[in-house]
Formats: structure tokens, sequence, C-alpha cells
């Protein structure tokens, strides 16, 4: 089972906080701009998984869980935003973000990515 990523505090910019690929040398950098959806609770595009907040423009703690499964969550307190396919665009290694600019300020590693794919929990 996947490990649970360190926990980390991100400024949250207009109710959106993206869960980013670490860009890796010799890769193709891809610039992929999101749909801002409002009824998905997760938006996700190359390279980057975009997550839907309530929050607004305030620093928020913020502790991601990738799976196996949809029905495996990771303990007691944990809610299920949304089950999505994910294929890595460089290697997997996933950081949290400040904002959705191209500056991005790193809060927290997150856990290697399966080169197949895991649904965010």
């Amino acid at each position: 089972m996947p490990d649970i990523s360190r926990v980390g505090a991100v400024n949250i910019e207009h109710g959106h906080f993206p869960v980013g690929e670490m860009w890796e040398p010799g890769f193709e950098r891809r610039q992929g701009k999101p749909d801002f959806q409002t009824d998905e609770p997760v938006i996700v595009v190359p390279g980057r998984v975009i997550v839907t907040s309530r929050v607004h423009e305030h620093a928020a703690p913020v502790i991601v869980a990738v799976r196996d499964q949809e029905d495996d969550a990771p303990g007691l307190g944990w809610t299920l935003l949304a089950s999505v396919d994910y294929q890595p665009v460089y290697k997997g290694r996933m950081a949290a973000l400040d904002t959705l600019t191209e500056l991005f300020g790193l809060s927290s590693v997150m856990t290697a990515h399966d080169p197949f794919g895991m649904p965010l929990v």
C-alpha cells in the first residue's frame, strides 16, 4: 500500500491548489492549462492535478494520499474527493505547490506514483 505524503501547507489561490510533478531532466516539459470547472473537485492536466478547495486566498494545511483503489481509505477522518486516472508525464514524483502560476513554491514532496497511474484520494 502506498505511503501517505508528508504534511505541508500551501497558499491556496482562488479556491484551487495544484499537486504537480517535479520536472525531470531529459523529459519534455508540458504546459497544461487547467479548465477550472467548478463542479469537479479534482481537475487533471498533463503533469498536474488541481484540487478544488473551499478555502480562498489563505494558507492551509494539506495532506494528500494516493491509493491503489477507491475503497482503500488511509484511515478515519478521510473523505474521498475524487477517483481519477493519472498518467505521469515525467517520473511521477509529485509536490504540493503554492499557486497556479509558473513560480511554484514547493511545500511538500508527495510519494511516487505507479508508472501506470493511481487514483488520488
